[in-house]
């Protein structure tokens, strides 16, 4: 593997541009794995399925991750593999990521993914949604978006349900199944209950107190009604939120931040009046309580995962009144947004294109009002200047 990587680094140094420790994919932040570098050295892993000598390839594009891509398929494929399959070359050397790279050669070898060693199984019909995910996509993503489209859900459920856990994790994949299938049948489900849905269901059935059982670990989706279902989230989020903001309140050790705060200001077009952005990091339970009573979501339940999580708040000062505008949920140890909501968990990247197909127009939502709107929408754009300054990856969900 050594000799191989030389020879590879050798080649490249002539070649290409690739010696160098930019990120290999935007998917995710500064991370373990994810530089070009990296790659490099995880393609050297595999140097037993090389299928051609490094000498006979000559980059295509001045891109240097266009450059990677032509080279992982050079090296590993003889038939195609599609673009979001890239991405697996940059999650570093842990088993998942050594999984997950042999399911690229497996298909540059013209095998069918449905016999790879997946989390879940897949029809035809899904292995061959699983072909077509988007390029930004991770693999977990995609898998599980084959999985809803197989069975007949839309493209927007598909997304909607990535948003959750669910498209990071395939553990109890026989129960979740079942809630995939849910949803799928149902007409009239509001796509921004899905995330509350799913995290109801996580903390009832499978998540321990310490020692203690989960509340309700054999619940079940047979013979479920979505009315009384959402009902009981209801109240399990306003439960959450009158707990949390009795607890005290601990300040965190600001050592152990991993991430900046952010603030800008700037000049509203429309109003004319000078506009504070901050984005500031809700570290306690009682924080947590107090942005979802606001903001009219469930971000309180995620306490327990404090540490494992780090949670912001994005806020607008427009004159003397500060406004909550959206919520922000980072893995701290893959260094990615795992979820960014609204108010009522509207979502920013929709309200974001919503705003520039209309040329900076308002349409009526039914749920924000016009300014909860605009700011929504350039709050996404404030949003992204600050997890590119903090090397932080978002996919556009």
């Amino acid at each position: 593997g050594r000799d191989a990587l030389l020879d590879l680094l050798l080649h490249l140094e002539s070649h290409a541009d690739l010696l160098n420790m930019a990120p290999g994919t935007s998917r995710w932040g500064r991370r373990p794995g994810n530089t070009l570098i990296e790659g490099l050295i995880a393609l050297a892993r595999h140097y037993v399925h090389w299928l051609a000598p490094i000498k006979t390839w000559r980059p295509q594009s001045r891109d240097a991750r266009a450059q990677f891509n032509q080279l992982a398929r050079h090296l590993l494929a003889r038939y195609p593999v599609p673009t979001f399959m890239d991405a697996v070359w940059f999650r570093g050397g842990d088993d998942e990521a050594l999984r997950q790279q042999t399911w690229f050669i497996h298909l540059g070898d013209g095998h069918n993914i449905r016999r790879s060693d997946l989390p879940l199984i897949l029809s035809k019909k899904q292995a061959h949604h699983f072909l077509f995910a988007p390029e930004h996509y991770t693999v977990a993503e995609a898998l599980r978006r084959a999985q809803v489209r197989g069975h007949g859900g839309s493209e927007p459920l598909a997304a909607a349900i990535i948003s959750t856990r669910l498209g990071r994790s395939f553990a109890d994949e026989a129960f979740w199944n079942t809630v995939v299938l849910f949803f799928i049948r149902l007409d009239d489900l509001d796509l921004e209950r899905v995330g509350p849905i799913v995290n109801y269901i996580y903390h009832h059935k499978f998540l321990r107190d310490g020692d203690e059982a989960p509340p309700d670990p054999n619940f079940s989706m047979k013979s479920r009604s979505l009315p009384k279902l959402l009902a009981l989230v209801k109240t399990w989020e306003q439960r959450w939120t009158r707990e949390a903001l009795l607890q005290p309140i601990k300040p965190r050790d600001k050592s152990k931040r991993k991430f900046s705060h952010f603030a800008c200001e700037e000049k509203d077009e429309r109003s004319g009046r000078t506009l504070f952005w901050s984005i500031q990091e809700l570290s306690t339970a009682r924080a947590l309580a107090k942005e979802g009573d606001e903001m009219k979501h469930c971000v309180a339940s995620y306490s327990s995962k404090l540490g494992d999580l780090s949670i912001w708040s994005l806020q607008v000062r427009d004159g003397e009144h500060t406004r909550r505008v959206m919520t922000v949920s980072i893995d701290n140890e893959e260094c990615t947004v795992t979820q960014a909501k609204g108010r009522f968990n509207v979502s920013p990247d929709k309200e974001f294109d919503r705003q520039q197909l209309d040329g900076g127009g308002l349409r009526d939502t039914g749920k924000l009002n016009s300014t909860e709107r605009s700011y929504l929408g350039r709050g996404r754009e404030i949003l992204v200047a600050w997890l590119e300054r903090e090397g932080i990856g978002y996919s556009r969900l």
